[in-house]
């Protein structure tokens, strides 16, 4: 078992978590961030969805503050003619994969468990971590919050019509 400690964990890194952080890195320059996740890559419910899907406002709207979205221009044709673009999911996981290399960890004050389940605190806020394919443990002391990013259970629920 390993260890580590952290200023902020954030479970999830999906939009939420990556704006907190985004926040965090401009707003407390000296804190460390870590982010757990379950997911190979940021994006959250973005990674199950399926490849149809596409944000339901402009994407000029939807990310970070600190890295604006690739899709800001006017769509040409299409039900959505003349509106700011609505990116589909495989632009979003794009985005959200540049926010974390681009902005996130080169900072160097935010560390990344990819595929990894928050499994608990102990009485003293020490976080337990564990791989999901290794089965490793890392516990990370907490100095200061643990923000569960995946706090709504956000998901690309199947439609009753479809398989």
């Amino acid at each position: 078992m390993t260890g580590e400690a952290t200023d902020y964990l954030i479970i999830g890194a999906g939009a939420v978590g990556l704006a907190f952080a985004d926040a965090l890195l401009d707003e407390d320059p000296d804190c460390h961030i870590t982010f757990v996740d379950k997911h190979a890559k940021p994006g959250g419910h973005w990674n199950d969805a399926y490849s149809f899907v596409a944000l339901h406002r402009p994407s000029a709207f939807y990310g970070v503050n600190a890295m604006a979205f690739a899709s800001e221009q006017i769509d040409t044709h299409g039900p959505n003619m003349g509106l700011y673009a609505l990116a589909s999911g495989t632009e979003v996981l794009a985005y959200f994969e540049k926010v974390m290399n681009l902005r996130l960890l080169p900072s160097g004050r935010v560390a990344y468990h990819r595929l990894a389940e928050f499994k608990g605190r102990d009485d003293t806020g020490t976080a337990t971590v564990r791989g999901v394919l290794p089965g490793e443990e890392t516990r990370i002391t907490v100095r200061r919050k643990l923000v569960d990013a995946t706090f709504y259970q956000t998901t690309a629920a199947r439609s009753r019509c479809c398989p």
